[in-house]
This record gives structure tokens, C-alpha cells and sequence, in this order.
């Protein structure tokens, strides 16, 4: 593999900002396709773009046209036409609201983890977490973000876990640390002690 498309990190460590390669993203989702501002326009594209009120819009536009347009045509072809969009619209701002709704709660999920730069697990919302942070996860919480697993309260790093969210299936999946990662990582003293500091190398 090419050493450049490599990313480096350290772990607790706080990075300097100067540096590009320490210019991750934050760990909050948004998967809402609009905004106050965005709405308008790309709702209205969107509808337009779906060939039977693309169809209805260009009739109404000829309406327009005096030679070919027939008395009433215009309104008669409009008032339809907005009815229909301004239903799909209005469907798609309480799917959106969902969606937002969606993310704040995952956003706001209460996570367990040692900040950038200090020893301690704290209790914060899993926006909070930035890379190379240490993260505990209970039996039967969410993964809060993309981990590499250290060490788990079953014997030999071993842990269970369920993808149902990510490809549907509910069968629950066998992980394991390497053993001499776990080994590193038997309390919470030697978490911080041994890994602070260690780099990962990701794509």
C-alpha cells in the first residue's frame, strides 16, 4: 500500500492544528437533506425532476401562450399542479424533520471516554468525541463511532456485535483483540498509561 494515502493519529494525544493530516471531522451525523435556506430550491428541483410534474409544468407554461392557450387553461392547469407539489413538499419537510430528529438523539447519546490529552473517562454526548479519543462501551450500547477494539470484560478480548443497523443482519458478530493489545488494556490505569501516545494508521 502507498505510504501517502495513509493517515496517521496518535491516541489521547492533542493535536496541533496547524498540522493538515490532524484535520479530522467531527464525530456528530446530520443526515437531513435540507435546511431553512436550502428547502425552497431544492425541493422544488426535486419535484420537477420526477417526469409527471415536469409533464404538467410544461402544458401550464404553454397555457401562457395566446395562439394555442384555451380560456381558463392557465388556472385550470396550475391550481392542480400546485396542490400535487405542495403535498410531496410537505411530505418531504415531516420526513426531513424525522430525519433531524434522528441525528439529534444519536447525537446526543451519552458516551463514555478519555478525552485528547487527559487520563480520566468522562461522561459526554457522542458528538463530542474527536479521533484518538478511548471510548468504553457497555454490553448493549450503540457504537458511538468507529473503534478499534482494546479490550473487552470477556476473557481473551472477545465481544459480540450486532450490525443490524448497518446491513440488517441480527445474528451477532465474534470480535477479538489482538492479545497483545488486550493484554495492555486489563483496567482503565493501563489504558491510559500504555496506549497514550501509540499511532494507528488508517486509509
Amino acid at each position: 500500500m502507498d505510504p501517502q494515502i495513509l493517515r496517521r493519529f496518535e491516541i489521547n494525544r492533542e493535536f496541533k492544528k496547524e498540522l493538515k493530516d490532524r484535520r479530522f471531522k467531527n464525530n456528530s451525523i446530520s443526515t437531513t437533506k435540507y435546511n431553512c435556506l436550502t428547502f425552497l430550491p431544492k425541493d422544488l428541483f426535486v419535484q420537477f425532476t420526477k417526469m409527471a410534474n415536469f409533464y404538467f409544468l410544461i402544458l401550464t407554461l404553454l397555457e401562457l401562450v395566446p395562439k394555442i392557450s384555451s380560456d381558463g387553461g392557465f388556472e385550470s392547469m396550475l391550481l392542480p399542479l400546485c396542490f400535487v407539489v405542495g403535498v410531496s413538499m410537505i411530505k418531504d419537510i415531516f420526513e426531513d424533520r424525522k430525519r433531524y430528529l434522528g441525528d439529534k438523539e444519536e447525537n446526543n447519546r451519552t458516551v463514555n471516554y478519555i478525552p485528547r490529552g487527559t487520563n480520566e473517562f468522562i461522561t459526554k454526548t457522542s458528538s463530542d468525541i474527536q479521533v484518538g479519543c478511548i471510548v468504553r462501551v457497555k454490553e448493549n450500547e450503540f457504537f458511538p463511532c468507529d473503534l478499534l477494539l482494546l479490550n473487552s470484560a470477556i476473557p481473551k478480548g472477545i465481544c459480540y456485535v450486532e450490525t443490524k443497523s448497518l446491513d440488517g443482519e441480527t445474528n451477532l458478530k465474534h470480535k477479538q483483540a489482538h492479545k497483545d493489545i488486550f493484554r495492555m488494556a486489563l483496567d482503565d490505569h493501563g489504558v491510559s498509561n500504555n496506549f497514550t501516545g501509540a499511532v494507528i494508521e488508517c486509509e
